[in-house]
């Protein structure tokens, strides 16, 4: 894409998924152009980097996770006794479950059903559930859970700005809360402006229509996706939360073609001068590290003042990591990296000698401007918008039982016609329910419930049952 065309994909993308008629990006790609160039150039006048052809097995633990949605998923649907025993030989075998074959330490219970060791375990899910139906809906979620045990695809490294958008948007059935509709949305502009980010991702061959992308926009569909954050000194990295499932083994084919491609653009610098036979070195990373020390000052301690914080050991000595990651206090990405409760970051850095010295990571720390006036700086987490164009465009309502401010147009805005009030979904769901005769919207605790029929029941229709029994 040229300057043109990528504008135009994200003005798209903008008026889409955000329905601001007419986004202003020139100031946008113009941050974005000069703050991603050194990544440009290093690789080699693109905006993605692509390696072809590239595999990984899940490994266990996303095996496990997996197993449990597939649990989770028969619960639904199938009746008591058919799910005990699919669940329990799901039990008993656990990962093996992907080896597709029945143990030969078959409890009583299943040898009664006809099902035997070396059975594959596909077939024997027909000797547990009766429905035709049933049966068809659960083999194929576990033949679907078999195929995605190895996952192919391009590995690509990116600073394109479509690309930023849509770190969340695939349709491969995952999401973070940098969808396109997510609370930390205005995030992905920020990481598309700074100095540090870079996406890094599993794509699939073609390109697809994404949620919240339009359909005149088809664009890579992540596989898997981690956001690699370089140091302002190229002499350290980050690695964010992988999705939808961890990888050390991308993590690593990613910081091996890192040092790579650094070591292609230094031996291109260094070629022609002087001091080549003195500093053309390759250049040598760490391999990753996860470890975190917490250092409690206890002389300086009391009950009002408690200074705990985390370090990591950069170039041989320990650095607190909320110094070396500029943290703004407003940022509009969420900083997986000092703030999530079920990630420890990873992180490595250049192991020559002349590039041990501070370090600093400056993770969307660019004021990101409006996308409506294209001036002021956005200031929320949930929008493109800064705060005069969002008062000014975007009417509000509150939600009649939370008191969240909601936009009237929004789809999870719901009118309840019959009391006149607006609700979010969540409280819709929660304390509401539709009449199945009559079809009107009351609250819950002003209905009648039917035990029988499992319904909530308006009491105009509840009288009119009564009275015709």
């Amino acid at each position: 894409m040229n300057e043109s065309e990528i504008k135009n994909s994200l003005k798209e993308i903008i008026r889409y998924s955000q329905d601001i008629k007419d986004p202003k990006v020139d100031r946008l790609y113009n941050l974005w152009e000069l703050n991603k160039k050194k990544y440009i150039e290093l690789f080699n006048n693109k905006l993605i980097y692509e390696i072809d052809n590239v595999s990984v097995f899940l490994n266990n633990e996303v095996k496990e996770k997996n197993i449990e949605k597939f649990c989770s998923y028969i619960f639904k649907f199938l009746p008591s006794d058919e799910y005990f025993l699919v669940s329990n030989l799901v039990d008993l075998v656990r990962v093996k479950l992907y080896d597709n074959i029945v143990p030969d330490n078959l409890p009583e219970y299943f040898i009664s059903h006809n099902i035997t060791p070396g059975m594959k375990i596909s077939k024997a899910f027909k000797f547990c559930i009766s429905d035709p139906d049933r049966l068809d809906m659960v083999q194929t979620y576990f033949s679907r859970m078999l195929q995605e045990q190895k996952v192919t695809g391009t590995l690509c490294f990116s600073v394109h700005p479509l690309d930023y958008l849509s770190i969340s948007e695939n349709d491969c059935n995952w999401r973070s809360c940098h969808a396109l509709d997510g609370d930390y949305r205005a995030g992905n502009l920020a990481y598309m402006i700074d100095k540090s980010t870079v996406v890094c991702y599993l794509r699939e061959k073609e390109e697809k229509i994404l949620p919240n992308f339009p359909d005149s926009v088809p664009w890579n569909s992540k596989k898997w996706r981690m956001l690699l954050f370089n140091a302002d000194d190229d002499n350290a990295l980050f690695a964010g939360r992988h999705y939808p499932f961890f990888s050390k083994e991308l993590m690593e084919m990613i910081r091996v073609e890192w040092v790579k491609l650094l070591n292609k653009k230094f031996s291109l610098e260094e070629e022609s001068t002087f001091f080549v036979y003195f500093y053309n070195r390759k250049i040598t990373f760490s391999h990753w590290h996860n470890e975190q020390a917490e250092v409690n000052f206890k002389e300086f301690q009391n009950d009002d003042n408690k200074l705990e914080t985390k370090y990591v050991p950069f170039f041989g000595r320990l650095h607190d990591i909320f110094s070396i990651i500029t943290n703004s206090g407003d940022d509009l990405h969420f900083n997986d990296l000092l703030h999530s409760s079920c990630y420890t970051p990873y992180y490595c850095w250049k192991e020559s000698p002349r590039y041990n010295t501070n370090v600093n990571f400056s993770i969307g720390n660019v004021k990101v401007p409006c996308l409506n006036c294209g001036e002021n700086r956005l200031y929320e987490t949930d929008s493109f918008l800064c705060e005069s164009c969002k008062d000014e465009l975007m009417p509000k309502v509150y939600c009649d039982c939370c008191g969240i401010a909601m936009n009237p147009e929004n789809e999870n805005t719901i009118f309840i016609e019959e009391e006149g009030v607006y609700v979010c979904s969540d409280c819709y769901e929660s304390y509401f329910a539709e009449c199945p005769f009559c079809g009107e919207v009351h609250r819950t605790e002003d209905m009648y419930f039917d035990e029988d029929r499992g319904d909530y029941i308006c009491y105009n229709c509840h009288e009119e049952l009564m009275e015709d029994n």
